[in-house]
């Protein structure tokens, strides 16, 4: 029962590092793609060396009524590709 319990611990921490890497806006598609292939063929070991490495506000941009949010998404419309 214990190891069931850590493995759900484990699973939904390593899920929660795939979307971090999936949100953050100051990584290309690229740089998204090689730190999901490295979170996902090193599981543990790749999510811990993320987790490390990632800067401290890669993903804690999002203020639904604020002026950054407002030119970060007319930042991001101009280099969008579609």
């Amino acid at each position: 029962m214990l190891w069931v319990l850590l493995g759900v611990v484990v699973l939904l921490i390593w899920i929660m590092g795939l979307v971090d890497v999936f949100r953050r806006t100051d990584l290309g598609a690229g740089g998204k793609a090689a730190w999901a292939l490295v979170i996902v063929l090193l599981p543990i070991l790749g999510l811990a060396v993320y987790l490390i490495a990632r800067p401290r506000d890669a993903t804690d941009t999002f203020h639904a009524n604020s002026a950054a949010t407002v030119d970060n998404e007319e930042r991001l419309r101009g280099t969008h590709p579609f």
